[in-house]
């Protein structure tokens, strides 16, 4: 965005090297210094950096503006001004009306938004019901022969799946392509998964924790409903199953080998 900010004034300012020649008070010259005093300004602290809807953004846009205007050049932007409105998404939030529920064990699990569970930014706007299925890492990598959804029906169903990989956060990890969220979703998607839930497992934090909401523009929607859930919740299922969600990973990590079955339950 800087840089096609200070492009527009450059173009601007040297476009107006010749139309200044109809005033005798200007300097028809476009000096090294004047441009070094329009970056100067531009690119200070003070405008914050320009981000589109802040201040300083409409602070370095009422400088163009003026100096085009003290350029002579012709205003062509809305209502015969240097502007031109136009939308865009600034931001994401969690809406008020998501909730989640589990049913297992003849028992219903309901969650809490923001402290059990988080509805994340690229989540689509839906209402889903359906089994159940646990789907290891969520990884699909054929060169290192890796597939937690080979043999697993996950069509239709929400698959619930670990964050990272089975070498962990390590960036070093052959895996690591394809432990980002954006890929764990495509992926459920591609398998037939008619939802997500992720979980930041017990061998990775000790201390149940959501998965940031962190608003993507260019991932402003899956194709799937997806949420985080602690993973201490996920544990309860597997206990009803007579498993442990840590020994699960714990195996799945140390063996490099998948460990995917379907779960005796329900997610609303």
């Amino acid at each position: 965005m800087k840089n096609h900010l200070l492009l527009l004034l450059t173009i601007g300012i040297l476009s107006a090297g010749s139309s200044r020649t109809i005033s005798q008070t200007l300097n028809p010259e476009v000096t090294a210094e004047e441009l070094r005093s329009h970056i100067r300004f531009l690119a200070s602290d003070s405008l914050a950096g320009r981000r589109s809807g802040t201040p300083g953004n409409e602070m370095a846009a009422n400088y163009i503006a003026g100096k085009f205007s003290e350029y002579g050049l012709l205003p062509a932007g809305d209502n015969g001004t240097y502007f031109q409105k136009f939308p865009f998404v600034a931001g994401a939030k969690p809406g008020p009306n998501n909730s989640l529920a589990f049913g297992y064990g003849g028992k219903t699990l309901k969650f809490t938004p923001e402290e059990t569970f988080r509805t994340l930014a690229f989540s689509s706007d839906t209402s889903l019901s359906a089994g159940l299925v646990f789907a290891g890492y969520g990884i699909t990598d054929t060169a290192q022969s890796y597939d937690d959804y080979a043999g697993l029906d996950v069509t239709g169903k929400i698959a619930i799946v670990l964050r990272f990989s089975p070498g962990g956060d390590n960036p070093h990890s052959p895996f690591t392509e394809h432990s980002s969220l954006r890929v764990k979703t495509f992926n459920a998607r591609e398998h037939g998964a008619a939802g997500l839930i992720l979980v930041t497992g017990p061998t990775d934090s000790e201390e149940p924790k959501l998965a940031p909401f962190s608003f993507d523009q260019g991932f402003s929607s899956s194709g799937l409903p997806v949420v985080s859930i602690t993973w201490n919740e996920v544990d309860s299922v597997f206990a009803s199953m007579g498993q442990s969600l840590k020994s699960v990973q714990e195996g799945i990590n140390k063996e490099t080998k998948p460990n995917s079955f379907p779960l005796d339950a329900t997610a609303t």
